[in-house]
């Protein structure tokens, strides 16, 4: 397609921008770039678009709340649904054209993506982005680095396609304390025996090394997944694909706004503690 032809298949589409707020009030900051990204987005012909606000005792079900107005009928068009939506917590900060970017990365640069999410970070030090490509944990990634695929990321700034919604849930976004690996393992060689007369097809090689890392892991702990990342677990569980665009950087509103300078101040504290730790000066 030429780029004429691309924003008007973006703008042909039709979504839902939804604030996700706690406290049934939005951050000064997050109003202004909100509004800002509105008229952004109404200048350019984006008017396919509902803007609205939810309200959650817990956050979850806020979420939650605005992936089923997602599937609902669109009262704006004779049309049965939302192509996607967009959650935005009430304490981000974003540029006026995060919307129009988000889009094009969803359904241009990475057609195949089902959630796309920007480069967001935590408030605590030191500040980690919510990027996990396979870590299991936060990663310390910076922004310029494109689009990474992940096995996770916050819905700080989140754009999911709602036909990945129709394969799982609801509920879509649900906190959970996470299993024992080797427990997981042995459930499933359970659930594959009682399906397969007795046998699990899984069997071989990778199952072998997963088995054995578990087994290394021994009774190991359980944790606490937030809501998102439980999300983003059920998306890979049923075969979708989700990205980060460390290119699209947000901020999160705490008694200050967090941005990537941070990140990287105690990125090169941590290392200094290292290097000193081991006699090395400089």
């Amino acid at each position: 397609m030429t780029p004429d032809e691309t924003q008007d298949y973006l703008r042909s589409l039709k979504g839902v921008v939804a604030t996700t707020c706690l406290t049934g009030s939005v951050l000064e900051e997050y109003a202004t770039c909100r509004e800002e990204m509105r008229v952004r987005a109404v200048t350019s012909g984006f008017v396919n678009i509902e803007w609205r606000t939810f309200n959650g005792v817990l956050v979850e079900h806020a979420r939650d709340e605005v992936c089923a107005h997602a599937l609902s009928p669109n009262p704006q068009a004779a049309q049965p649904s939302y192509d996607w939506l967009l959650q935005i917590d009430a304490d981000a900060t974003f540029p006026p054209d995060a919307l129009e970017r988000i889009l094009h990365t969803a359904y241009v640069k990475v057609p195949d993506a089902d959630v796309v999410g920007a480069y967001s970070q935590l408030k605590s030090e030191p500040f980690l982005p919510t990027i996990d490509t396979g870590s299991g944990t936060w990663e310390p990634r910076f922004p310029g680095e494109g689009v990474l695929p992940v096995i996770r990321t916050g819905a700080h700034f989140l754009l999911v396609k709602t036909p990945i919604l129709r394969r799982f849930g609801p509920p879509w976004f649900r906190t959970r304390r996470s299993v024992r690996p080797i427990d997981a393992l042995r459930e499933i060689d359970n659930f594959s025996r009682i399906r397969n007369d007795g046998a699990n097809v899984l069997a071989g090689d990778a199952w072998d090394s997963l088995l054995a890392e578990a087994k290394r892991q021994g009774g190991g702990v359980e944790s606490p997944v937030g809501e998102d990342s439980g999300f983003c677990d059920s998306v890979k569980a049923v075969g979708g694909n989700i990205y980060v665009d460390t290119d699209l950087v947000t901020g999160h509103i705490g008694k200050r706004n967090i941005t990537p300078k941070m990140l990287s101040e105690k990125m090169r504290e941590r290392e200094a503690h290292v290097r000193a730790a081991m006699g090395i000066y400089e």
